[in-house]
């Protein structure tokens, strides 16, 4: 991808640093579902392999850091906008 040009620059609109556009609800609206659905799965996982079978493995306790890790995502995103670089240290 070519780097935009200045009359392409010129044209673009000034940056709104005061009251900026918010999509909060869009993330809220993806994040959450899909939250839920790995909690959902994660639960009948563990309970699956670890209670009935009495066999977790090593897979079994890389999908609950998985799941940690994108609980941990899904909630610093709203703040990774208002706090700067905070993504950048929370969110591998």
């Amino acid at each position: 991808m070519a780097a935009a040009t200045p009359e392409e620059m010129a044209s673009w609109p000034a940056p709104n640093f005061e009251d900026p556009e918010r999509r909060d609800g869009i993330v809220i609206g993806m994040a959450a579902p899909t939250l839920a659905l790995v909690v959902v799965i994660a639960t009948m996982r563990f309970y699956g392999r670890g209670v009935l079978r009495n066999a977790l493995g090593k897979d079994d306790w890389m999908m609950f850091a998985a799941a940690v890790r994108l609980a941990q995502y899904s909630t610093l995103q709203r703040s990774s906008w208002l706090v700067p670089n905070l993504c950048s240290i929370y969110c591998f």
